[in-house]
């Protein structure tokens, strides 16, 4: 028999019979914390596994074998370009303000030659396509509805929403996979089957015209294959 004020009191005969110890009230169902006693800390939760891709979809992850540090140069490559471009104009301009001419008509020159060439290249496509490194996951999902109305006829990606400025949600997952060389290595298999290669080949991306007015990103664009300027008409 325990003494007045001790931490728990056992009840004899009940159905439900509780035992005490220096931590709390023990039945078969709950704990009951004395006052005063220490309560413990909640278990933290466990981490959530990644969430696979519904088996209802066809999925293609890009790169998955492509490390960070590679995913950054490529990812920074570009940022380079598009701010480096942009500005070559304004420091032409800006040598010329300050009376240095040569370097003003070799900044024109080089900005003429960037705005009148380009062409696709295979292995630019490839090293922007590791940009996906960078990222956890880079993930092609496509309905089987989809690709059965792919089989049928040609199609238009609209892919929303895509961001302003890289949008490397929509980019790393249109034409330029199919640009890079290795179809095998950058699609899924179910597409690769249901759209034959001359139409993959002729898969082409559709920017906004004023982007091809821009040194350097032009070159980007132009190389990841005919791409084409479009506008609201």
């Amino acid at each position: 028999r325990r003494s007045r004020g001790s931490p728990a009191r056992r009840s004899r005969g009940s159905p439900g019979r509780e035992m005490g110890d220096e931590t709390g009230l023990y039945n078969y169902t709950k704990i009951i914390p004395v006052a005063g006693a220490p309560t413990p800390a909640p278990p933290a939760p466990a981490a959530l596994p990644r969430a696979p891709p519904s088996s209802a979809l066809i999925s293609h992850r890009l790169c998955p074998e492509t490390g960070r540090w590679r995913g950054a140069a490529s990812v920074l490559g570009v940022l380079l370009c598009m701010i480096v471009g942009p500005a070559l104009p304004a420091l032409a301009a800006a040598a010329a303000w300050r009376g240095h001419a040569a370097l003003a008509a070799a900044l024109v020159v080089f900005i003429a030659v960037l705005l009148t060439t380009g062409a696709h290249d295979p292995r630019l496509c490839a090293a922007y396509l590791r940009a996906a490194g960078w990222f956890d996951a880079v993930w092609m999902h496509l309905t089987p509805e989809a690709l059965a109305n792919m089989k049928k006829s040609p199609s238009v990606w609209c892919m929303h929403p895509h961001g302003t400025c890289i949008g490397f949600g929509f980019s790393l997952n249109g034409a330029v996979r199919f640009k890079a060389g290795d179809d095998t290595q950058y699609a899924p298999a179910p597409l690769l089957e249901a759209v034959d290669e001359r139409r993959r080949q002729q898969c082409d991306g559709v920017m906004a015209p004023v982007l091809f007015r821009i040194p350097l990103l032009r070159q980007v664009l132009l190389g990841f294959g005919p791409t084409r300027g479009v506008d609201v008409e």
